[in-house]
């Protein structure tokens, strides 16, 4: 869960944790001196506790957008959110979210998320889907490949699926 990564990651004697009404940030080094980062990016904290929206019903709609900084390079992780969570990231964050090497697929690669606008926010050159050998759903869904292949003419080429590799 959320909470025990973050209580370990607190207890990590060269991990420092910085926490805001709508972000928490993770940094520290690696045994080489080279510094990471992991920004927590979060709707409006607001609306975890008291929701007006319909869509925070589903509870993949609490899944943050993970920023993983290492080296230079950022990869972004995002569990399963779905358009709702892209859409108010982007109105939130807008040019402030990082451009990545790596994009995670949302939800498994669903059309519910992945929108063109939140590909483009984050710009990622390479993506990866987590989906099993045998996946009832049929995922990732076609329709997310259409929207990588809008974002870049190479992004479709350079997604790599853990049907494909396993671990990624």
């Amino acid at each position: 869960s959320l909470q025990r990564f973050l209580n370990r990651a607190y207890l990590e004697p060269d991990c420092q944790m910085l926490v805001t009404n709508d972000t928490i940030v993770l940094s520290g080094q690696d045994k080489d001196g080279n510094i990471y980062t992991v920004k927590f990016y979060t709707i409006d904290m607001t609306e975890y506790y008291n929701p007006t929206s319909s869509d925070l019903k589903n509870p993949n709609n609490y899944s943050p957008l993970i920023v993983l900084s290492y080296m230079g390079q950022s990869f972004a992780f995002t569990g399963d959110g779905e358009n709702y969570v892209e859409e108010q990231l982007i109105s939130k964050y807008g040019s402030s979210l990082p451009d990545v090497v790596l994009f995670d697929l949302a939800h498994h690669g669903r059309k519910t998320a992945n929108e063109k606008e939140f590909v483009d926010a984050l710009n990622p050159e390479y993506a990866i889907v987590s989906v099993g050998d045998k996946d009832i759903y049929g995922l990732p869904d076609e329709e997310v490949f259409d929207i990588l292949q809008a974002h870049s003419k190479t992004l479709e080429k350079q997604t790599l699926s853990t049907r494909e590799y396993g671990d990624i």
